[in-house]
């Protein structure tokens, strides 16, 4: 339903494509706008999470990621706190090193998103 009011707005034919359209409208797609809110929620409730660093004392790469909880339940995998641990530990570098400053982290996410215009959670 998104991609149809932009279409209607920008004046484009129903089989072209919208990410350059909403990307010309700095306009985040549904899925994105998710993915900002989920780590912002992730970000704002850091005590609700554990990084691999309090898990484990070895010196992996993903050491300063986000633990993933144990799920068996698909439905608590498409959950808010199994969701925001996955999509955080697939961030860039660069993006996760700025989650303690929250304006700075959302700004560099909000032009990530922006960038790619993501469709799908996935």
């Amino acid at each position: 339903m998104q991609k149809r009011i932009i279409r209607i707005m920008m004046g484009s034919r129903s089989r072209d494509s919208c990410r350059k359209l909403f990307n010309s409208l700095k306009i985040l797609p549904f899925p994105s706008l998710y993915i900002l809110f989920l780590l912002r929620f992730v970000i704002k409730n850091r005590e609700l999470f554990t990084t691999n660093n309090e898990t484990h004392k070895y010196g992996t790469r993903q050491l300063h990621n986000l633990h993933h909880p144990l799920a068996n339940l698909k439905k608590y995998q498409t959950a808010v706190l199994y969701m925001g641990v996955q999509i955080f530990s697939s961030l860039h570098t660069y993006i996760k090193k700025e989650s303690n400053d929250i304006k700075k982290f959302k700004s560099l996410l909000k032009k990530f998103l922006l960038k790619n215009s993501f469709y799908s959670v996935d």
